[in-house]
């Protein structure tokens, strides 16, 4: 039987937002800030959703925010700007 490409990618999804929230743990509180260019791709922030049952935000340019945090720790205590 031939699966339909959705229906694998889907399937793929939950199993990275199942192993994700796993490693978060049991208590996941609000609000839920999705960040990394993985929250770009379609239906990964609802299928985190899923698994969580809570609602998940995405962060505004989202593959942004690894660099930035690298940048911050980086620049040190004197030279923050944030």
């Amino acid at each position: 039987m031939r699966m339909p490409p959705e229906n694998i990618v889907a399937g793929v999804q939950h199993s990275i937002a199942q192993r994700v929230a796993g490693m978060a743990g049991r208590n996941v509180e609000s609000p839920i800030l999705f960040t990394g260019g993985v929250a770009l791709v379609s239906g990964m922030p609802a299928a985190l959703e899923a698994v969580l049952r809570k609602p998940v935000r995405v962060a505004a340019n989202p593959q942004m925010t690894g660099a930035l945090g690298a940048a911050l720790l980086a620049a040190g205590p004197s030279e923050r700007i944030l």
